[in-house]
């Protein structure tokens, strides 16, 4: 019945997470783990990792479909538009907006979900992540700025670019980004000199919103 309940509520392959099927379930936390590790052991559910689980989804040519681990990082650090909790960063950044073609072995990301002093590494599924906390809360209104704010502090590191095309890439982010002189004006004080500085040199304000 309770089973039932719970796979009336997610689809296949979604992430169900201990506190939400609680939730669902109108149990307590110490119930909810006794019934999810009874479910997992008679093949009913799958164990992603501790606190997360999933009804696997059936593939016609390869048995089971691959569990989607990037819904669990976007989840766990990154959030939605409306309610951003992170973003990539640092190298990472650095290469998706094409200033490196290095990948990066381990995925940069700074998240609210973070409270250390120090960047950690932690592990989702196969894949490795370096997580920190933001210079700022990272909120809907400033989270683009942020963005625009760290990739001004590294490209001159990671960029395999010239100067000037690097500049170009840089600003393209900022304008399709929509990123307001305020919104910097309101973040630049949790950065370093130099990075002010370098949104003078790269001529970025002239490009913002």
């Amino acid at each position: 019945m309770l089973l039932a309940e719970l796979r009336e509520k997610y689809e296949d392959n979604e992430p169900i997470y201990l506190e939400d099927a609680m939730k669902v379930l109108g149990v307590t936390s110490s119930y909810c783990r006794i019934l999810m590790s009874k479910w997992v052991k008679n093949n009913q559910l799958k164990r992603f990792e501790r606190g997360v689980y999933y009804f696997p989804k059936a593939s016609k040519l390869f048995g089971e479909a691959a569990f989607d681990t990037q819904k669990v990082i976007k989840d766990k650090y990154l959030g939605t538009k409306e309610k951003p909790l992170g973003y990539y960063a640092d190298f990472t950044l650095a290469n998706m907006v094409g200033i490196t073609t290095q990948v990066p072995a381990k995925t940069i990301i700074v998240t609210n979900n973070e409270r250390g002093e120090r960047r950690r590494e932690v592990k989702i599924g196969n894949q490795k992540l370096l997580i920190s906390r933001p210079k700022k809360l990272i909120n809907k209104d400033n989270v683009m700025a942020l963005m625009l704010l760290d990739l001004v502090s590294v490209a001159n590191k990671y960029s395999e670019l010239s100067r000037k095309e690097t500049i170009e890439i840089v600003k393209r982010f900022a304008v399709n980004a929509k990123v307001t002189w305020r919104q910097i004006k309101d973040n630049i004080d949790a950065y370093p000199t130099r990075v002010s500085q370098e949104l003078i040199k790269m001529e970025i304000y002239d490009v913002l919103a």
